[in-house]
C-alpha cells in the first residue's frame, strides 16, 4: 500500500494528524528503502513507530475520552494490537532475523496501520 496523505482522511485534529501524515510520510521511505535493499532503515523505523504506538496512541486515545466516544474501548483494542506487534518486530530485528524479512514485517504492520488510520481514525471526526 503506497498512499499519499489527502484532505479527505483528515481528523479534524491537527496534532493527530500531523502524526498520521508523519506516518504515511515513513510509509514512504520504507518502501524506499524496500527497493533499493538500504536495511539500515529498519532500525530507524521500529524506533519511530515504536513511540508512535506510545504518543500518538496515547494523545488519540485520550481526545476519545475526552469527548466519551462511543467506539473508544474497540479503538483501544486494535490500538493494544498494535503495541503488541511492534514488539513482535522488535524482537525479530533483535535477535538478527534476516532484515529483508524484518523490513516486509514492517511494510505489512505499516500497511495495516495506514488502513486503520483511513477505516477508523477517520471516525474520530465526530469528536468535534
Amino acid at each position: 500500500m503506497n498512499k499519499e496523505w489527502i484532505s479527505t482522511f483528515n481528523t479534524g485534529n491537527k496534532e493527530i494528524d500531523s502524526h498520521h501524515r508523519e506516518l504515511f510520510k515513513i510509509a514512504n521511505l520504507l518502501d524506499q528503502s524496500i527497493k533499493t535493499k538500504d536495511e539500515k532503515k529498519a532500525l530507524e523505523t521500529i524506533e519511530f513507530l515504536e513511540h508512535y504506538v506510545i504518543d500518538h496512541f496515547k494523545e488519540e486515545e485520550d481526545e476519545m475520552k475526552k469527548h466519551h466516544f462511543e467506539g473508544l474501548i474497540l479503538h483501544e483494542m486494535e490500538h493494544n494490537t498494535f503495541r503488541t506487534k511492534i514488539i513482535d518486530i522488535r524482537t525479530l530485528y533483535n535477535t538478527g532475523t534476516f532484515k529483508t524479512h524484518v523490513l516486509f514485517k514492517i511494510r505489512q504492520f505499516m500497511d495495516t496501520l495506514i488502513k486503520h488510520i483511513l477505516t477508523v481514525d477517520v471516525q474520530l471526526k465526530s469528536l468535534k
